[in-house]
């Protein structure tokens, strides 16, 4: 949220199971965030303007002003950014 220093998670289904105190962390399934990254903690859970979805006002994991060293990507190869098929846990487990 512009000048709030928070994060807002939108479109979020009426449904979905998000309440605050709660921990949102990455999923990978997407092609921007690495698989188990903490973003930030829910603070308040809400109804769009029109009701039909939710909407999550998240505080940062990190304190982006005390930032003192930060690892900049410049590409980011998506083949490698696919969905987790659990394979290397099977395989590990035989």
């Amino acid at each position: 949220v512009e000048k709030t220093g928070y994060l807002v998670m939108k479109h979020l289904p009426q449904n979905a199971n998000i309440q605050p105190g709660d921990t949102v962390i990455s999923s990978g399934l997407g092609p921007v965030f690495p698989k188990g990254l903490v973003l930030g903690y829910v603070l308040e859970v809400g109804d769009d303007e029109f009701g039909l979805l939710k909407y999550a006002l998240l505080e940062p994991a990190v304190n982006f002003n005390r930032l003192e060293e930060v690892f900049v990507v410049l590409e980011f190869p998506l083949e490698e950014a696919g969905e987790d098929t659990g394979e290397e846990e099977e395989e590990a487990e035989s």
